[in-house]
């Protein structure tokens, strides 16, 4: 009867996602708003009131830059993604730190570049009204978003992936979600028929499935009674993506990636490797200088090469040679092929600061010329740890379908691997990312790479 249900797209029509979209666009709206409220305070602080008005126009347009650093470093930050959006200490120590990053990075503008204007004590007075207005503002915002009306969801089935989706979702209520009900037990015949109405009692608004039951016939019945209440279907799957960031690899199956994994763009391909090219070569000429004094630290410190070859498997598994500098002593592996750790004992005094400052990436713009790599990706492998890691970690080969990169989606959200079973949450991590792969995407990957390069430890 409902045969064409079974081809019903779960995650075509989704307004939740939709509303989440709208709400940022009105957050980052505000954050304007709010910039221009602080300039204007800031002027009338200074001058007072209505001598303001003659330096406004020379203000407005030379702050403009200043406006764009601030989105940037806000960004780079996190303060657009909902799971950070907490009237708490960290999300305000967070929020802080942009604010006086930008502020210097406004100092260094105005006066190395001829922007018009050099506002030395404006800058002051610009510094606390921003500060004041901004956090203002997002407290504001960030309390409405908890207190707005939530989805109300049903969720159906019993994994570590569930249980982790459903304390994430209790633990951060400005996503904007309501567990109503979560149905563990095996439903039989009965349940399955009851099923309608008790998602109609508990007045739920989503209703949230195991990809497996997606082809199952009473699902299917389920279904389009859904459809006609305006009820959002979802599978575990893409509900898991878009609160977590990450893929679930437990709950997919073959199927799923034939489906849902995103098909091979030759625009943005052809664009992303340009961009790379340009972007590499740039960076080699102005960081020569820096790489040659590293080169001499490294020899003096110790003993052999100062730039360490090794090979790692690359794009469709073929095998390129990774240029680093060296960070560790010549014997290092005597024992085989090891995960680096954070506070490597085999690590040279210099080889530790240049790993802490990540400096040792560096060489790796040769691989980017060469074509090995990206600026953006899933972060290449040595080729004994993929054999091990694809024998024992489900689709553990489908990160090798695009390219590897310098920095990716799971290095800012994860750390280094050291065991089995960090690889596998970093695989979720790299799914994710091959599937929604963007310029935009990729654009925030590398603000958080820079905001992140001094202060993460690998």
């Amino acid at each position: 009867m409902f045969d064409k249900i079974i081809e019903y797209d779960y995650d075509k029509v989704n307004p939740e996602t939709l509303m989440q979209n709208l709400k940022k666009i009105i957050l980052l709206l505000g954050d304007i708003l709010f910039f221009y409220i602080a300039l204007f305070s800031a002027l009338i602080l200074r001058y007072g009131i209505p001598d303001y008005l003659s330096y406004l126009g020379e203000h407005l347009s030379s702050f403009v830059y200043i406006l764009i650093v601030w989105l940037l470093m806000l960004a780079a930050s996190n303060t657009y993604d909902f799971r950070t959006l907490k009237n708490d200490l960290r999300f305000f120590r967070t929020f802080l730190v942009a604010d006086l990053t930008t502020i210097m990075v406004a100092l260094a503008l105005f006066y190395a570049f001829p922007l018009g204007i050099a506002p030395k004590t404006n800058l002051v007075f610009f510094a606390v009204t921003l500060t004041v207005w901004g956090l203002l503002y997002r407290y504001a915002f960030n309390a409405i978003v908890v207190r707005s009306a939530p989805q109300r969801v049903f969720i159906l089935g019993e994994s570590k992936e569930i249980t982790d989706l459903v304390s994430y979702l209790e633990a951060n209520p400005q996503l904007g979600y309501r567990i109503a009900v979560w149905e563990r037990r095996t439903l039989g015949e009965s349940g399955w028929h009851e099923l309608p109405e008790r998602i109609a009692a508990e007045r739920a608004t989503m209703l949230v499935i195991p990809a497996d039951l997606k082809k199952d016939p009473r699902v299917n019945d389920i279904v389009y009674l859904c459809i006609l209440r305006e009820i959002q279907v979802r599978d575990i799957p893409s509900f898991y993506e878009e609160i977590m960031g990450m893929t679930p690899l437990a709950e997919l199956g073959t199927g799923w990636f034939l489906e849902e994994l995103v098909e091979a763009r030759p625009l943005y391909s052809t664009s992303k490797t340009l961009f790379d090219v340009v972007l590499a070569f740039l960076l080699f000429i102005v960081l020569l200088p820096v790489m040659i004094v590293i080169w001499i630290f490294i020899r003096l410190d110790s003993h052999g090469p100062a730039i360490f070859k090794q090979v790692r498997v690359g794009k469709n598994g073929k095998r390129f040679t990774l240029y680093k500098f060296r960070t560790m002593y010549m014997d290092a592996e005597q024992e085989g092929a090891q995960w680096a750790e954070v506070n490597d004992p085999r690590a040279t005094r210099i080889g530790s600061l240049l790993r802490i400052s990540h400096l040792d990436e560096f060489p790796q713009l040769v691989n980017i010329l060469k074509g090995n790599i990206s600026f953006v990706g899933p972060r290449p492998e040595r080729p004994e740890f993929v054999e091990v890691l694809k024998t024992k970690i489900p689709y553990y080969e489908i990160r090798l379908v695009v390219k590897p990169g310098l920095t990716g989606w799971a290095q800012i959200n994860y750390r280094a691997n050291v065991t089995e079973g960090e690889a596998y949450r970093k695989l979720e991590y790299d799914i994710f990312y091959i599937r929604r792969r963007g310029f935009v995407f990729d654009f925030l990957i590398i603000l958080k790479t820079l905001k992140t390069i001094f202060a993460t430890p690998k």
